[in-house]
């Protein structure tokens, strides 16, 4: 099965797109993008590199839904919210800087502009940058995608698979406010 990342829109002539051609592009225009910013700061461009790509990979990860791949594949119905799935992934793991700069670019990708550090770090553990308004199945939207992250990570790797390994950058340095717009404005630019 060809999962898509984009509708068809007949009358502008636009063609769906594969999540996979989707997350290829991003992927190789985020690390152009930080490329050219990272040469400029030797002390944190390894980690902005690593944090751009991570972000990259994994921004669009809930488009894999099933609800979102119906309203994707037919034109109709809306989008359930799937920035979430992608964050949920990227922290899913140690923390460090290059998690945390790639989750919070990953989920201010459609928002305008970046959300209030301290607002996030308010909410709790396990609750940072995560969804907390009704699914679909009436849970909390955070844990609806926990339940189904297993099955977004499997659909995720069949698609993408031939694309060039995240270096792993486990940096536990603070990164600095401009790193953070940087790395979503290198985010959002590839997207």
């Amino acid at each position: 099965m060809t999962y898509l990342a984009h509708s068809a829109k007949p009358e502008r002539g636009i063609l769906e797109q594969a999540y996979s051609v989707h997350i290829a592009n991003v992927v190789r225009d985020a690390i152009a993008n930080a490329d050219n910013t990272a040469k400029h700061s030797h002390k944190f461009g390894e980690l902005l590199l690593a944090a751009v790509r991570l972000a990259a990979e994994f921004h669009d990860l809930g488009k894999l839904d099933d609800i979102n791949q119906e309203v994707l594949r037919t034109n109709c119905g809306k989008m359930i919210h799937h920035v979430d799935a992608g964050v949920a992934h990227i922290i899913d793991g140690p923390r460090t800087s290059v998690r945390a700069v790639a989750a919070l670019a990953a989920f201010a990708h459609h928002n305008p502009g970046l959300p209030g550090i301290v607002d996030e770090n308010e909410k709790g553990t396990g609750k940072v940058f995560r969804d907390s308004t009704p699914a679909p199945d009436g849970a909390v939207f955070r844990e609806y995608t926990n339940r189904q992250l297993s099955g977004y990570r499997t659909r995720h790797q069949s698609c993408v698979a031939n694309l060039p390994a995240v270096k792993q950058l486990e940096a536990k340095i603070p990164a600095p406010p401009l790193l953070l717009r940087l790395a979503l404005s290198c985010l959002v630019d590839a997207d």
